[in-house]
């Protein structure tokens, strides 16, 4: 895998690897954390283009980044409002 991936070879770079485990294994986390109501009624972000962005990943198109970025930025949020209410 190592030599795949310093090869270049398609399939085995570090953020495709990742966008697939977004596409399979971490598909019930994506949808529970960024198509939930709490995220997407916190006005930060539109609602459609969330949606948008998630569907596409999930065919095919490579979003690793974004859905990374959202992900992070919603469980920082998620912390952030458990530790002010404690």
């Amino acid at each position: 895998m190592r030599v795949a991936a310093k090869l270049g070879v398609k399939g085995y770079q570090p953020y495709e690897r990742l966008g697939l485990w977004l596409r399979r294994e971490l598909k019930p986390m994506v949808d529970h954390v960024l198509l939930s109501d709490t995220f997407l009624q916190r006005g930060l972000f539109r609602a459609d283009a969330v949606r948008r962005v998630v569907s596409e990943h999930y065919g095919g198109a490579n979003h690793t980044f974004l859905l990374m970025s959202l992900i992070c930025f919603e469980l920082g949020q998620q912390m952030l409002e458990k530790h002010a209410h404690d």
